[in-house]
């Protein structure tokens, strides 16, 4: 089963190493191949270990992901698909991490160059 909510299907990406995992979730790097754009694929077992209740959620969260206005100090949601039964979520690629790994010791530095390129300063 196949169900696009903006994103293609698994097919339309080459999926490389995990990065990241949570109790529903894996995070892996990926590339999207008609661009060769390099995301981050979200994939959440929302059939196997979800009820319905918890289903319906990750859904209306997606729904309200593709609401939101691009904004540089947030990551970009590229769009949503399921395929095989797992809700993959596509978002902008951080090369530097996430907040945590930000906000690290090397992260400082990291952060005051995104501020003056983006900035300007």
């Amino acid at each position: 089963m196949v169900f696009d909510l903006g994103g293609g299907t698994l097919d339309d990406f080459t999926v490389e190493k995990a990065i990241g995992r949570g109790h529903f979730s894996v995070v892996h790097r990926a590339v999207r191949n008609s661009d060769a754009k390099r995301v981050a694929l979200k994939k959440v077992s929302i059939f196997d270990t979800m009820d319905a209740k918890a289903r319906e959620r990750c859904i209306k969260e997606v729904k309200l992901l593709q609401t939101l206005p691009p904004h540089p100090c947030i990551i970009r949601f590229e769009g949503a698909f399921i395929d095989s039964n797992e809700l993959y979520i596509v978002f902008e690629w951080a090369e530097h991490g996430d907040l945590r790994q930000v906000n690290g010791s090397e992260g400082n530095a990291h952060w005051d160059q995104y501020m003056d390129n983006h900035l300007g300063e």
